[in-house]
């Protein structure tokens, strides 16, 4: 799966933030949390914290609050979406989720730090900027639903849904906001490097889960099992957890060489190309698994 001639293999592009950065960056965000009455766990807000900051190395701590914030909004919003038994109770939530202007007596606490995050961006985006981040966000929140009440018409459609409601595409807008470079959303490389990135780490998210859950005797309700779920639709017949584990790492080998090679050297990367990179190496490296 390690292409030796690839810009990923060839830098260490990944740069572990010094302590000071970190206790910095985590007393601000217990600041902001506490002022929209959220609570997070020492633990899960360091490890958040030190993830964003190796995402984007390169930015003052203070540019940092909306990226954590939103971290920490994906984390929460997927364990509650997990948690959740009855899909139309989830489909109204997220529905109210979606209204960035809602009034007040919000129940939800993760329903408050989108909006404390939305207000975040708000400062630091133009109006087509958030416009952008917000339908991102949507959309994060469509595929979450999605992916826990509906099961996938194929393959293909499954992983065209897993990136999203791991909140990829959300993070990179974000990202583009924060280093000022949202036309390279547009362009047509963004969209093949965010596929075969996404592709690369949502199955390599399915697969570590699996093998987590699986240790844990909880895999028949896996998340993971989507990839089977998926893989059963598209073929018509049951297709054992064996055989399903290989196709996936066939896959993730397939979607890593094709990300190696479309990123190029690094000297020409963009300075997108440098957050996706980065993403994926995140994955690649296990260091967000």
């Amino acid at each position: 799966m390690h292409d030796s001639n690839s810009g990923l293999e060839q830098h260490p592009i990944l740069l572990s933030p010094s302590p000071e950065e970190i206790a910095q960056l985590t007393t601000t965000m217990r600041r902001h949390l506490t002022r929209i009455g959220l609570s997070v766990e020492e633990r899960q807000l360091h490890m958040l914290t030190t993830l964003t900051r190796i995402l984007m190395p390169d930015l003052p701590l203070d540019a940092l609050v909306p990226a954590v914030m939103q971290a920490i909004w994906v984390y929460r919003t997927d364990a509650l979406v997990d948690r959740c038994t009855a899909c139309r109770d989830l489909e109204r939530r997220l529905r109210m989720w979606q209204a960035p202007t809602a009034g007040d007596g919000l129940t939800d606490p993760e329903h408050r730090l989108l909006r404390g995050l939305y207000g975040e961006v708000a400062t630091r985006a133009s109006s087509v900027q958030l416009a952008g981040w917000w339908a991102a966000a949507c959309q994060f929140l469509d595929a979450q639903l999605a992916q826990r009440c509906t099961a996938a018409a194929s393959y293909l459609g499954y992983l065209a849904m897993r990136p999203v409601a791991q909140a990829i595409p959300l993070t990179i807008s974000l990202a583009a906001i924060l280093y000022d470079c949202s036309p390279q959303l547009e362009q047509a490389r963004t969209a093949e490097l965010l596929w075969w990135a996404g592709c690369y780490m949502g199955l390599s998210n399915d697969l570590a889960s699996y093998q987590r859950e699986l240790a844990e005797g909880v895999a028949a309700t896996a998340n993971a099992r989507g990839v089977l779920d998926a893989l059963t639709t598209q073929n018509g017949s049951p297709i054992d957890a064996q055989a399903t584990e290989a196709l996936v790492r066939s896959d993730m080998e397939t979607a890593w060489n094709q990300l190696t090679t479309t990123l190029g050297p690094r000297e020409s990367w963009r300075t997108i190309d440098e957050v996706i990179a980065r993403f994926a190496h995140l994955l690649h490296s296990g260091a967000a698994q």
